[in-house]
């Protein structure tokens, strides 16, 4: 395992936690480089995920890789209104659950 990959699966994890999220990105109690969903995208652009995915450089099966293009998709789509709001919208909701299926899917894979 790489530390490409231990950064991308932090980045996720702190997109599945809503208490992380409650802790930096609504009450700032501390400091870190994923600030808020914005930053949570850059992280991930910045290492090369989206493209890592679309290239399917990584050797994801096609069911995986769908469900991480979805994942992304509907990530990247997603445009909160407020970092308050995160906490009570659904399709934010969702998307922090489906953060954690696609943090244990990435366990599957050695890079």
């Amino acid at each position: 395992m790489g530390l490409k990959s231990d950064h991308i699966k932090d980045i996720i994890s702190k997109i599945s936690d809503l208490e992380f999220q409650r802790k930096v990105w609504l009450r700032a109690e501390y400091y870190d480089i994923v600030l808020n969903h914005t930053e949570a995208l850059c992280q991930l652009e910045d290492r090369q995920f989206f493209d890592d995915v679309e290239n399917n450089s990584i050797g994801f099966t096609s069911k995986d890789l769908n469900r991480l293009q979805s994942f992304l998709v509907r990530l990247n789509n997603y445009e909160p209104t407020s970092d308050q709001e995160l906490f009570i919208d659904e399709t934010w909701l969702s998307i922090t659950k489906e953060a954690k299926q696609i943090r244990e899917l990435l366990e599957n894979y050695d890079w």
